[in-house]
């Protein structure tokens, strides 16, 4: 039996509350990475997450250097 390539597969998102949390808590020194953070969904596709992580990580050493 054929199945379409959809038909069975878990959606599976990424839960970024924590991340939220961690920003609102602990980035007030860098204020572009927690304003970026917190206005994300709370969910994220993993591909999405993934990309989007390299970026917040490159934004996080920048802010860092000054």
């Amino acid at each position: 039996m054929a199945m379409k390539p959809d038909a069975d597969v878990l959606k599976v998102r990424v839960d970024i509350h924590g991340l939220k949390r961690f920003a609102l808590e602990k980035l007030s020194s860098r204020p572009l990475l927690r304003e970026i953070i917190l206005s994300e969904e709370d969910s994220l596709e993993p591909s999405e997450f993934v990309a989007k992580m390299q970026i917040w990580l490159k934004l996080f050493s920048a802010e860092s250097r000054g």
